[in-house]
């Protein structure tokens, strides 16, 4: 075998293992976001009209990273919210449509940022830049993402437990 073909050889099984790393990390995305879902006993999709087209959106998303204006925009797959570093981390959108009740409009939609450092089987979520959390996997499961969704559906309280002024010194 050439010294070439040595590194060809070399160069194959660090992309293999680069594509391997990358499909963990996407899915631990997709888990958490929709098995937030699940944890929220929240509702599958809602319809939302465009014109004359009527669209099934999720009730929790993916979003791309950029804004538009005051606006986050959802994505179709998963896999276009994900941004790879590398340094080996990964990071992506999520959002959670509210409303007064189920079917009502307007729709309120939470976005959070999730910035993930995984080493082995511990996936390390940081919320908002603020609040993190450590994830492990065991065999095929992740039995404590639940802390993860537990996490955020208390960041949410917070949020909506939040009153005008209250920064300001009111009640």
């Amino acid at each position: 075998m050439s010294k070439y073909d040595e590194l060809r050889k070399a160069f194959s099984a660090k992309q293999d293992a680069e594509r391997e790393f990358m499909r963990d990390n996407e899915a631990f995305a997709h888990k958490l976001v929709f098995g937030l879902r699940d944890y929220l006993d929240a509702p599958k999709s809602f319809s939302e009209r465009d014109g004359d087209t009527t669209y099934s959106r999720n009730y929790v998303a993916f979003y791309e990273r950029e804004q538009y204006g005051d606006k986050w925009k959802r994505v179709d797959h998963h896999l276009d919210a994900i941004e790879h570093l590398n340094d080996g981390t990964f990071s992506f959108r999520f959002g959670l449509a509210l409303e007064r009740a189920e079917g009502s409009y307007p729709k309120h939609f939470f976005v959070f940022d999730a910035k993930c450092k995984r080493r082995g089987n511990t996936v390390e979520v940081v919320i908002d830049d603020k609040h993190r959390i450590a994830c492990h996997k065991i065999d095929d499961s992740w039995p404590d993402i639940h802390n993860a969704y537990e996490l955020i559906f208390n960041r949410l309280m917070e949020a909506l437990q939040k009153r005008p002024g209250a920064d300001q010194g009111q009640p």
